[in-house]
């Protein structure tokens, strides 16, 4: 093509005719440095009528190469006759990105071609043939493209992500090697449930449980001190709070820091507030035995007795009878 302007409309007196053109007719502007000009067809104008200096000023609109520019249902590209035009494929991604990006990706072909070069004017991606179909297999192919280049979520985080949306108090999750472990006390055994079923979701055997109910943990606790009037509850933070009345509190403290060393790393501590009761007449046995003579007892406290029966201690007092003649 020549240095010249053409109108491109679909009316036969066009000088390029498109019979799917139903935009307003469009001028180009082929300038003797190689530029392309798109033009605003000027309204009641003759055809192949050319722009005053004015009106073209106003207008124009310059045409990078290798840009595709969508003018209604058609798109037209522009390029040097004598460069290696991109396919169809690349062109209808060039028109799916900002104008910048089509610009700086068609730098190399634009400096490798001479100003001076004849131009010629593509056309024919017409949307009822191609446009359609095109833009789908683009799509298609940049969200494979996007699926690939992202990395799987580690489990770690997608099983911290879970756990935060549900909502679910003083868990914590930690990665250790390609396990997840999942540990912390929940307010009540029904909590605990339903953390067991919000995991169940992921590998079970990358899921390493060490959570439990707060409610149960205290009544193990209760169970272990097995002292008539202690309370335990549950504060925060995996520390226990031992309340209530007892004849030995000492014990009780000893006692209690055993336990939560049992119980670590769900229990961290055992906080011992516990009042001095009278101490009682008899000492709760825990089970006793007697043989020979001999007692034994072993109260609740884990204290062991040994004694003798009195009535062997009166045998043993007793002179021997000597033997009859």
């Amino acid at each position: 093509m020549s240095a010249s302007t053409y109108r491109i409309a679909a009316d036969e007196q066009a000088d390029i005719q498109l019979v799917d053109w139903h935009a307003d007719p469009l001028v180009l502007e082929l300038t003797k440095n190689g530029q392309v000009l798109a033009l605003a067809s000027p309204l009641n104008a003759a055809p192949g009528a050319a722009l005053d200096d004015v009106t073209a000023a106003a207008t124009s609109a310059p045409m990078a190469d290798f840009e595709p520019r969508r003018f209604g249902d058609v798109v037209l590209c522009v390029g040097p006759a004598d460069a290696a035009w991109p396919s169809d494929i690349e062109l209808m991604e060039r028109l799916m990105r900002p104008a910048r990006a089509v610009i700086e990706a068609a730098a190399p072909v634009i400096e490798a071609a001479t100003t001076g070069s004849r131009r010629v004017l593509a056309w024919g991606l017409v949307a009822a043939l191609t446009l359609g179909g095109l833009l789908t297999t683009v799509i298609a192919r940049h969200a494979q493209a996007a699926r690939d280049a992202v990395k799987p979520e580690p489990l770690v985080g997608q099983v911290y992500r879970a756990i935060s949306g549900a909502a679910i108090p003083e868990v914590t999750v930690r990665a250790a090697g390609d396990r997840v472990i999942v540990e912390g006390l929940l307010p009540d055994a029904a909590a605990a449930q339903a953390l067991r079923q919000l995991l169940d979701r992921f590998p079970v055997e990358r899921i390493e449980h060490r959570y439990a109910s707060a409610a149960d943990i205290a009544q193990s606790i209760s169970e272990a001190l097995d002292t008539p009037g202690l309370v335990v509850r549950y504060r925060d933070r995996g520390v226990f709070v031992v309340g209530g009345r007892a004849a030995f509190p000492d014990r009780v403290r000893d006692a209690s820091t055993r336990v939560a060393a049992d119980l670590a790393p769900l229990v961290r501590g055992i906080e011992v507030a516990v009042a001095s009761a009278p101490v009682p007449d008899s000492v709760p046995v825990g089970a006793m035995l007697a043989t020979d003579g001999l007692q034994y007892v072993q109260t609740r406290d884990g204290a062991k007795h040994l004694s003798l029966i009195p009535e062997s201690i009166g045998e043993l007092s007793d002179p021997p009878t000597p033997p009859a003649r």
